[in-house]
């Protein structure tokens, strides 16, 4: 659950996390941002999706 934390929390470790799990893609909708304090790495990462305040990333 640390690692999960980690991943929408730190952005110094968001993307090596993500590729540590396979995941290319990131999910933060009303969940995620109730639990965590979002701090990604934009610069990193791409809008790909983003609807009715539910966003997609993917790293780039």
């Amino acid at each position: 659950m640390a690692d999960v934390r980690a991943i929408y929390e730190d952005p110094t470790k968001t993307i090596s996390l993500m590729k540590k799990y396979g995941a290319t893609y990131l999910f933060v909708g009303e969940v995620e941002q109730e639990m965590y304090t979002i701090n990604l790495p934009l610069e990193d990462l791409v809008n790909v999706f983003s609807f009715d305040g539910v966003d997609v990333y993917q790293i780039r």
